[in-house]
C-alpha cells in the first residue's frame, strides 16, 4: 500500500491479524472506502444506500 494510512486501516489490520473477516459497511464517502478496501483479502465491502 503506497497511500498514506487511514485510521480505519489500523482497525482493519487488527481484525485481520486476529483471524477475523471484516465486513465494512459504507455510506458517506462510500466510493473512496470501496476503492480502498475492495481488494483487501478478508474484507467484504457493502454499501448502505440509506
Amino acid at each position: 500500500m503506497n497511500e498514506e494510512p487511514w485510521l480505519v486501516d489500523a482497525a482493519v489490520f487488527s481484525a485481520l491479524n486476529a483471524g477475523c473477516r471484516v465486513l465494512l459497511v459504507t455510506g458517506f464517502r462510500g466510493d473512496e472506502l470501496e476503492f480502498r478496501y475492495t481488494q483487501w483479502p478478508g474484507v467484504l465491502v457493502v454499501r448502505n444506500e440509506n
